[in-house]
C-alpha cells in the first residue's frame, strides 16, 4: 500500500508537471510491503517533461518507483488502464 505521505508527494508531482491521470498498478496499491516499491501510470506527461517527472519522484518517494506512459500500448498498460487504482486526474 502506498503510504500517504508517498501519495501526496505523487499528486504534487503530477500538477507540476501537468499530468492528466495516475494510476497506480494493482499489486503497487495492494501490497503490505512497501519496500517493494511502487509501479505507476501516468497519463499526460511527454518527454523530456515525462524523464523529469520520473526523476523527481525516484528522488522524493520512501520506495523505489517505475512509472508508465499509458499512452504507449502494451498488454502491461492494459493491466494498469483496467485494474490500476486511480489517485490523481
Amino acid at each position: 500500500m502506498i503510504s500517504d505521505a508517498d501519495k501526496k508527494v505523487i499528486v504534487e508531482c503530477a500538477k507540476r508537471h501537468s499530468a492528466s491521470r495516475i494510476l497506480v498498478h494493482p499489486s503497487s496499491a495492494d501490497q503490505g510491503d512497501e519496500g517493494d516499491g511502487i509501479v505507476l501510470g501516468v497519463d499526460g506527461i511527454h518527454p523530456p517533461a515525462f524523464f523529469q517527472f520520473q526523476a523527481e519522484l525516484s528522488k522524493l518517494l520512501s520506495v523505489p518507483v517505475d512509472v508508465v506512459d499509458l499512452s504507449t500500448k502494451s498488454s502491461f498498460t492494459k493491466v494498469i488502464e483496467e485494474n490500476g487504482v486511480k489517485i490523481y486526474g
